[in-house]
């Protein structure tokens, strides 16, 4: 019995030796697991000693496109909000200085009906509006439709489509203001039948409210070599060999429209033909510390946005008496005659 267990015993101990002569691997396995310490610091010395790796074990960079391109398109929101906000105070306190209690306005070129919410605020009885677009037309009367404050004090609702450079608008009774705001200068050299339409819906005494982009300013704008001073957003570029027109690009939008220089003195000349003075006329910055107090806080605008604003010019013309359009007849008349004796 002893015989055998020895010679188990020394079979045993031969199979053992000769696994580990075979198979040493198998020692270096058991080291890593009773002591990994060590090899994790061999592997951060291998890596550290890498050439393609960066310092502090991190991994290059990568270029995130789609963050660059929604950072842009935020940038291009902020913009186009910067300059929408301050041209609706613009407005408000224009309309609030010009439009009265129970009013009748005329709007020309309303678009999608933006300028509702301010008419409503003056409390305005009756609201006429016109645009070129059917699908603003439809989303100008939705918008009248959900104005509980315009559906409140206005009686009479009307917004039609036709196009005032062609067409001639007649309405039912004249109106005390006639508004067209940042749309004269998309057919400036076609607005005979705009300015009529203008004066005989206007009662004597009323008011015309227009807001173009100042022609003198439109030119330096765009010939100023200056980088800084442009706008990222929205472009002005392309000035005509006479002088006379240019092209508007705002991304998603427009590319490449086609707007016309408005010079004051012809715009004067040219509403005084309709029986329309002159009474004043203004920009942005001549009334900005104004509109702060008026809006009772703080608006933050930048300077590139302040560049394009402060080109637009606000004029307000009045309609001419019967009296004073005879009497000024009659003067005409009387100059002409004195003309023929002299002669």
């Amino acid at each position: 019995m002893d015989q055998v267990k020895e010679q188990y015993d020394s079979r045993h101990k031969q199979k053992r030796e000769r696994d580990r002569s075979i198979s040493p691997s198998k020692d270096k396995k058991r080291d890593r697991s009773i002591s990994p310490l060590r090899t994790n610091k061999k592997r951060e010395k291998d890596r550290s000693e890498s050439p393609s790796c960066p310092p502090n074990n991190l991994p290059k960079p990568r270029k995130n496109t789609k963050k660059q391109k929604d950072a842009d398109d935020l940038n291009e929101m902020a913009s186009a909000f910067s300059v929408k906000q301050v041209s609706n105070h613009f407005k408000r306190y224009i309309f609030g200085r010009h439009i009265n209690e129970k009013d009748i306005v005329f709007d020309l070129c309303c678009g999608h009906g933006n300028d509702l919410n301010k008419f409503a605020h003056q409390k305005i009885s009756e609201y006429y509006g016109v645009d070129i677009s059917e699908q603003s037309v439809r989303e100008a009367k939705h918008r009248a439709e959900k104005n509980p404050r315009l559906k409140l004090y206005c009686k009479v609702i009307e917004i039609q489509e036709a196009d005032v450079s062609t067409q001639l608008i007649k309405l039912k009774k004249l109106c005390d203001v006639v508004s067209c705001n940042f749309a004269l200068h998309y057919f400036w050299r076609q607005s005979d039948l705009f300015f009529k339409s203008v004066s005989d819906n206007l009662r004597p005494k009323g008011k015309f409210l227009l807001t173009v982009l100042d022609g003198h300013d439109v030119r330096r704008y765009i010939q100023n070599p200056d980088p800084t001073m442009k706008h990222k957003i929205i472009q002005y570029r392309n000035l005509s060999k006479d002088g006379l027109s240019y092209e508007l690009t705002f991304p998603d939008l427009v590319r490449g429209l086609k707007e016309y220089v408005i010079e004051e003195k012809e715009l004067i000349a040219k509403c005084s033909n309709y029986d329309l003075d002159l009474l004043e006329s203004f920009k942005i910055s001549d009334i900005w510390n104004t509109i702060k107090i008026y809006q009772q806080n703080e608006l933050y605008i930048s300077k590139q946005d302040w560049n394009i604003l402060n080109m637009y010019r606000i004029y307000v013309f009045v309609k001419r008496e019967e009296e004073k359009k005879q009497n000024e007849n009659d003067e005409l008349f009387n100059k002409f005659m004195q003309q023929i004796t002299n002669s």
